[in-house]
């Protein structure tokens, strides 16, 4: 998977990402200390990271709720075959 593919799949991510890109292109001509620049910066990765684990989060959550479907349905299954 390419960076856009992943980004078009992610979509917080992908508007954290844009925001710092924004960031760097000094939006609207504003001239900012390094300082400023940087505390900017850092807390858009704080939020890409914190968009990136719950992103994560519901994936897990994603797999574990479809395996526990298919536990459920083998169980259902074999209890069946038991009548």
């Amino acid at each position: 998977m390419n960076f856009i593919e992943g980004m078009c799949e992610r979509p917080q991510m992908k508007r954290r990402m844009e925001a710092i890109l924004a960031m760097s292109q000094s939006v609207k001509g504003e001239i900012k200390s390094a300082d400023e620049i940087e505390g900017m910066l850092t807390e858009e990765v704080r939020h890409l990271g914190a968009a990136t684990m719950e992103e994560s989060a519901a994936g897990a959550q994603q797999v574990i709720e479809e395996k526990g479907h298919a536990k459920g349905l083998a169980i259902l299954y074999r209890l069946s075959l038991m009548q």
